[in-house]
């Protein structure tokens, strides 16, 4: 409880507790791109459906909690009726005060010393504040920096099931249950513990009978997956939508990245900790000790094996084919500095209790002085950390609640007077949160009620626009003609675009007009769109959140402007069939024989 009330204390300092309940969102990175995804996510929720079709976005894309990989707790607060932006912050308020105090219910299911215990525990709290993780947080992740704490008290929950053979049974379905809903929380929670699972293992092994050993094997595995089908099924086995992706966040191959962020710079592409040579330190001193004669408990290997592994991983795993795209591996080397808390601890406790008797005294009297040092280093930088001054931060300045910035409100402004529903608005979105340090575009189109070409992510759709990358190549590849065959293509009426290069490229394109500049944002107009129907006739009157309204539909072949999604249904019943036009990789709706009016839908197979 001490821990979780030092850590309530400080978050509630950078997270007023007053912001909770308001109406101002959290907007910093990829909170945007999250709070939109609820919000689809809570309209389909309340039809009874995880999946469904969003016409706003990537010439119709699709939506839903299989789409939503670190939200899902939130948007199921929000399927109940809760206010989508209060249920994004309450979540992330609540991970925030939670996470640290986990290390004290792994240190009690471990059964460790309380002192090592709450060596564990302060590790923990000085990497959620001085570290990658807290960039994470503000910056949106916070469902892998939860699912990382959690992770820990899971591998301790591990340990315990070998103990007894009576309780197997039970083991199972706590570990099953716990780790489905550890992955629902965030999908690559398996990574995670899955480097630390199987040393505990192979330490365990002779404790295993055939009974636990299968069920700990086949049974957990089976209820993880069993919580996580209704998205890993769309996502992985059944996708409904043929789709590309342009560009990998978090995904070098660095050999350097193991010593550069080891001894704690941050610069550049290197996110290192000055809690990390705290660490090494303290498991120099713990193996130091081991070499000596002491004895590190056989579980605490296991978390070092665990978090050496995610380390070097971090570093090498983007160069494993499928890697990279799947599971960034960059991002796990925090995590495994996370796992080493426990091995540390036992290192600090030697160090700093200076109860070993395994070095000469003033060599021991130095070692407890430079690990006291490195605490302190360590708490001033999470005084820095708390502190709203403009210094040096891990992650965004406090407060973390603010207004919508002046970009996004301009454009929302723009877009209500000076556009309309008719044709879409091509959005140039931004690897450097160009507008106010956010992944707005999700919540521009949502409070809009305009379609984008661009958005709701970077390097998301071929019918996808970012930093002067269009339609699946650099704006300067694609010929006028090129350019504007896409605009009818897809309907393009304006243009809201950031960069130098698509600025000047657009401003020599016939048919574009510049109406307005706003703070480097230029924003055009365009006569080129064809409308939304590319072959018959007919009109759009409606389009939401899994719902496509057609009417004064005149030809017995109809194609539309809106990419195919397998499980589409058209009322009053027509044909409904996936056609390739151009370049895209996916495919446009075709009705055959419709009805003068119609409404689409996604109601699965």
């Amino acid at each position: 409880m001490t821990v979780t009330a030092i850590q309530l204390t400080l978050v509630s300092w950078t997270f007023p507790l007053g912001e909770l309940f308001s109406e101002r969102p959290l907007l910093y990175i990829d909170h945007p791109i999250h709070l939109h995804r609820i919000m689809l996510a809570a309209e389909l929720g309340r039809d009874g459906l995880t999946t469904g079709y969003d016409p706003f976005f990537g010439a119709g894309s699709p939506a839903g909690m299989a789409w939503n990989p670190a939200a899902k707790l939130p948007a199921m607060l929000a399927i109940i009726g809760a206010d989508p932006v209060v249920a994004w912050k309450l979540y992330t308020f609540l991970a925030a005060v939670l996470a640290p105090g986990l290390l004290v219910a792994a240190g009690a299911l471990l059964r460790l010393p309380l002192h090592l215990t709450r060596w564990a525990a302060l590790l923990g709290t000085l990497l959620w504040w001085a570290s990658m993780f807290r960039w994470f947080h503000t910056a949106g992740m916070v469902s892998f920096v939860f699912a990382s704490y959690i992770a820990v008290t899971y591998l301790a929950g591990l340990s315990r099931f070998a103990e007894k053979e009576g309780r197997a049974f039970r083991q199972t379905l706590m570990l099953g249950t716990s780790g489905g809903i550890a992955a629902l929380i965030h999908p690559l929670f398996p990574f995670i513990v899955l480097p630390g699972g199987l040393s505990l293992l192979w330490i365990n092994r002779k404790r295993f009978t055939i009974t636990s050993l299968t069920l700990l094997c086949l049974a957990v595995p089976a209820l993880v997956v069993g919580i996580n089908w209704f998205w890993l099924r769309p996502t992985f086995f059944d996708p409904p939508y043929i789709g590309t992706s342009y560009g990998i966040h978090q995904a070098r191959v660095d050999v350097s990245m193991l010593w550069v962020e080891a001894i704690g710079l941050w610069k550049g592409n290197y996110h290192g900790s000055r809690v990390y040579p705290l660490i090494l330190g303290a498991l120099l001193v713990a193996g130091w000790a081991r070499w000596r004669g002491d004895r590190l408990p056989p579980l605490l290997t296991a978390f070092t094996v665990g978090g050496v592994a995610l380390i070097v991983y971090a570093a090498f795993g983007a160069a494993i084919p499928g890697a990279a795209g799947l599971t960034q591996p960059n991002r796990f080397a925090v995590s495994g500095y996370l796992l080493l808390a426990f091995p540390a601890a036992h290192g600090l406790s030697l160090g700093i209790r200076n109860r070993w008797h395994l070095m000469p005294r003033w060599p021991a009297r130095i070692v407890t002085l430079l690990l006291l040092a490195l605490v302190a280093v360590n708490l001033n930088e999470v005084r820095r950390e708390i502190s709203s001054r403009p210094i040096g931060h891990y992650g965004k300045v406090p407060p973390e609640v603010e207004e919508m910035g002046p970009k996004s409100r301009f454009i929302l402004d723009w877009l209500a007077t000076s556009t309309t529903p008719q044709a879409r608005v091509l959005f140039e979105t931004s690897h450097a949160r160009i507008h106010d340090r956010g992944h707005m575009a999700g919540l521009l189109a949502y409070r809009s009620g305009r379609e984008f070409i661009g958005g709701p992510y970077v390097f998301q759709h071929y019918a996808g626009f970012w930093d002067h990358t269009l339609f699946g190549r650099d704006i300067r590849e694609h010929t006028s003609e090129s350019l504007l065959d896409h605009f009818r293509r897809y309907n393009i009426g304006w243009i809201v675009a950031h960069h130098p290069i698509t600025i000047t490229h657009l401003d020599t394109l016939p048919g574009v007009r510049k109406v307005a500049e706003f703070e480097g944002l230029a924003f055009y107009h365009t006569d080129a769109g064809g409308g939304y129907f590319l072959q018959g006739s007919g009109r759009v009157r409606e389009r939401s959140i899994n719902r496509l309204v057609l009417d004064e539909l005149r030809g017995s072949s109809i194609l539309i402007s809106y990419h195919y999604m397998q499980g589409l249904r058209c009322t009053p019943s027509c044909v409904v069939r996936a056609v390739r036009v151009g370049e895209d990789p996916t495919p446009f709706i075709q009705l055959v024989d419709p009805p003068e009016s119609v409404v689409l839908t996604w109601r699965g197979e």
